[in-house]
Formats: structure tokens, sequence, C-alpha cells
């Protein structure tokens, strides 16, 4: 499935393994391809909701955990959504 949305998108020199993106044989892609892909999946609301939000608090098992964004350009650096 992501492979062949790789393709719809043009990218000729990416390949995925994993869904989750971790290092794995066979995974690649270039940081050129990687922009078009980002860019493609910041057109989709609720992910651009997600990647761009800086902190979130969840509660498990009755105790609330902050969950923070690492990405440092994120509401530092004008034009960065996540």
């Amino acid at each position: 499935m992501m492979n062949n949305k790789a393709k719809e998108l043009g990218l000729e020199n990416t390949h995925f393994v994993t869904p989750h993106g971790l290092d794995s044989e066979g995974h690649y892609t270039t940081a050129y391809e990687l922009a078009i892909l980002a860019d493609y999946a910041l057109q989709n609301e609720i992910f651009k909701n997600m990647v761009g939000t800086k902190n979130h608090t969840v509660t498990i098992s009755g105790y609330p955990k902050t969950l923070s964004n690492t990405n440092e350009l994120l509401g530092y650096l004008n034009g960065v959504y996540g």
C-alpha cells in the first residue's frame, strides 16, 4: 500500500519495508522524496494538526502524562508545520 502510494506520487527512489519507518534492510528514500511525501501528508488536516501539536496530555491508568513534540523548529520557525 505505501509503495503503491510512493509510485503514485512519482517517488522513484523510495521503498518501504515496514509501516513505522524504522531502519530495515530494503527501506530507503531520499531527502527530496521525503519532502514530497511530507508535503502530501500535510495536505491532510488531521495529520497536519497531529504533527503540529507541541504538547498533549493523555491519561494512562488514571495518571496524566504530557507528551511533547521534539521538533525544535515547531513554533520557532515560520512555515514549519510538524
